[in-house]
């Protein structure tokens, strides 16, 4: 799976949005770079758009407007406007018959010991976006998203986010738990935060 790309217009890292979607579509993160910035207006005032607020322009300029949710804090709004505009671009991508569910909610500062139990009761194959940071601050510089994908009765993360943008076709990190920025897994998601995006068919609530 080629998710990390040399298309770049700033320096040397690939966004962990734009990866995670990348995974979740088997497409190269510069792939997915070109069809948000093709999808919204050619300005904007975010600037380049492999930043980490690719989704964000997604949502509230380009496709995903339609589903926006507005928050009363502006702290925590951009990782809305992320989630929707990640589950508006994959849903799009994998067409009819797949359903999307969220587990968790950035309002609420949800934690991994509540969204996990949500993820392990879906059906083996199911596919997630997956939104954590420690719990000192859901916003801040340890906010990650990573892949994760149900088999065999548990789930597996991966980071597909290497930081490597010239090393094409780079070997995720995978781990039994959620993990935080350069594919350090967390020993307990008791006390981070995590929002879980699942695709899938037959999804449970």
């Amino acid at each position: 799976m080629h998710v990390n790309t040399a298309f770049s217009e700033e320096g040397q890292n690939v966004n962990c949005a734009l990866c995670t979607a990348a995974a979740l579509t088997d497409q190269s993160s510069g792939d997915v770079n070109a069809e948000l910035q093709l999808a919204c207006p050619p300005t904007s005032r975010w600037g380049p758009f492999e930043s980490d607020q690719a989704f964000v322009v997604y949502t509230t300029q380009g496709p995903g407007r339609t589903r926006r949710v507005t928050l009363q804090d502006n702290a925590i709004q951009p990782i809305a406007d992320q989630m929707i505009g990640i589950a508006t671009y994959v849903a799009q991508k994998y067409g009819n018959g797949t359903q999307v569910k969220f587990f968790g909610n950035p309002a609420h500062r949800s934690r991994g010991s509540d969204v996990i139990p949500a993820m392990l009761r879906q059906p083996d194959g199911t596919k997630f976006a997956v939104f954590t940071s420690d719990g000192s601050s859901l916003y801040g510089d340890e906010a990650h998203w990573i892949f994760a994908q149900k088999q065999n009765n548990t789930i597996e993360y991966l980071d597909f986010q290497t930081d490597k943008q010239l090393v094409r076709n780079a070997s995720p990190s995978r781990a039994n738990n959620p993990m935080r920025p350069g594919g350090r897994a967390y020993t307990s998601a008791d006390n981070t935060y995590m929002i879980a995006i699942a695709f899938g068919t037959n999804l449970a609530n």
